[in-house]
């Protein structure tokens, strides 16, 4: 891979990052002003990511459904982290979270 083709990957790669982060912020926003309750949002965006990484969890290595770590990092960095966001966002504008 030349030097311009791994620049071109860099900077696609950090488009990618501030698309991804600026959507979820405004569509976390979108969620905090509307009826959801941070409950709902949750399990929209989980229920969303897992039927999108569903076809990839094949991959993972055969003890991995038993390890500890995966689910306390899950629950933890998942799902306690998404519901004081989403609670968040229904008392604070967008700017805020950026």
């Amino acid at each position: 891979m030349s030097h311009d083709s791994k620049q071109l990957w860099g900077y696609a790669a950090a488009a990618g990052t501030v698309a991804i982060w600026s959507g979820f912020i405004l569509i976390s926003r979108l969620g905090g002003k509307s009826v959801l309750t941070p409950y709902d949002v949750l399990a929209l965006r989980m229920g969303t990511a897992a039927l999108l990484l569903l076809p990839f969890a094949g991959g993972l290595p055969r003890g991995a459904w038993r390890d500890g770590r995966l689910w306390t990092l899950a629950l933890l960095g998942g799902l306690l982290y998404g519901v004081l966001v989403y609670s968040g966002f229904k008392h604070a504008p967008a700017a805020h979270a950026a």
